[in-house]
């Protein structure tokens, strides 16, 4: 999953946006989506919050790439979900989003 810190200045959706540039190369929109925060966030530690956003590649045509950020990139269906070996905090996060399937 991307991630990252808000910087000084940035909104969460800004480096949301941000993020998913850097990490996956592609430009996301949230226009589409009226609640686009899923849950209450979860912690990570004392400090830092994961969020989950609703959001839509804002070019449905661009494709995500693997720019050193992460190993390998692959679309999963929702039964495909907990196949990966997701860090604890994400594993939360996917639980939760699979009550909206």
């Amino acid at each position: 999953m991307p991630g990252g810190k808000v910087e000084n200045g940035e909104s969460s959706l800004e480096a949301l946006s941000r993020e998913i540039k850097e990490e996956l190369g592609v430009d996301i929109s949230f226009d589409e989506f009226q609640d686009i925060e899923i849950g209450d966030g979860f912690s990570i530690d004392d400090d830092r919050i994961l969020r989950v956003y609703k959001c839509a590649l804002a070019d449905a045509s661009e494709v995500p790439t693997v720019n050193g950020s992460h190993d390998e990139i692959r679309w999963l269906g929702v039964g495909q979900w907990l196949d990966v070996e997701w860090l604890p905090v994400d594993r939360e996060a996917i639980s939760l989003l699979m009550q909206f399937v």
